[in-house]
């Protein structure tokens, strides 16, 4: 539903001021991270000391490669981020063409 309706309440509210859009985008953010703080119970029983040695990001990226469930997860991460990068360029590109403007990015990008 948020990929139908999302770029055009964005395009409609650019239309008002670009920054509408991304301060009505941002209050929604706040507003779900308020929800899921007091809304979804804490999981862990203990919380474990912080470890500045294994905050490594290096170590963290070599963790994908031990298992072939993350190694595969990875893989899907990385082709999304493919399939999704063209709309941005689609975009830029139906601005310079075809005079697009935010509110008909929306409609095409909801419909796409």
């Amino acid at each position: 539903l948020g990929l139908l309706v999302g770029p055009i309440i964005g395009g409609a509210l650019s239309l008002i001021e670009p920054r509408v859009a991304f301060a009505l985008g941002g209050l929604v953010e706040i507003f779900n991270a308020c929800y899921v703080h007091i809304l979804v119970p804490e999981t862990l029983k203990t919380s474990k000391p912080f470890d500045w040695v294994k905050s490594n990001p290096i170590n963290s990226l070599m963790l994908l490669g031990h298992t072939k469930k993350l190694l595969f997860l990875t893989a899907i991460f990385v082709l999304l981020n493919f399939a999704f990068a063209p709309f941005t360029q689609g975009a830029l590109y139906a601005d310079m063409r075809f005079n697009w403007h935010a509110l008909d990015l929306g409609v095409f990008l909801s419909y796409a």
